[in-house]
């Protein structure tokens, strides 16, 4: 009699795989099950323990993922950019100004245009540092 053990496909929380037997010869049902529940009962306690310690890993691993923070990788698009480093360039922080400025083509108000320029400040901070620091650098005077 040859038996060949195939084990079967799981989630890892389920319980421990049985273990299915293939007998090539003619043997009774009862023999089968017998040698099945045997094979069971030595093997269960050994893969609930690593199925607990498998399932305890990856706990710790999906806490530690979830604690991290996220980049913001919110972008604006080059048209806002220029169009917020235009109003800037003219007007200061002059918000009313800004909106009544010819370039304010979908007529945005003081308040919208302030958060533009706000979510540009956030968004792009190094970019926005460095174009305030070319703002109040000393323009070369022609002489």
């Amino acid at each position: 009699m040859v038996w060949i053990t195939l084990p079967r496909i799981h989630h890892i929380s389920s319980s421990p795989p049985l273990f299915f037997f293939m007998c090539f010869c003619s043997s009774s049902v009862t023999t089968k099950r017998l040698k099945l529940r045997q094979h069971r009962d030595q093997t269960l306690p050994n893969h609930r323990a690593a199925a607990h310690l498998i399932c305890v890993f990856v706990s710790a691993e999906l806490h530690e993922e979830a604690g991290r923070p996220e980049k913001d990788t919110k972008t604006l698009s080059s048209d806002l950019i220029e169009y917020a480093q235009y109003m800037i360039r003219e007007h200061g922080d002059d918000f009313k100004a800004m909106a009544r400025d010819e370039k304010n083509y979908y007529q945005d108000t003081p308040k919208q245009i302030k958060r533009k320029i706000n979510e540009y400040k956030r968004c792009h901070s190094q970019h926005y540092d460095a174009f305030i620091s070319s703002l109040a650098a000393p323009k070369p005077t022609d002489q």
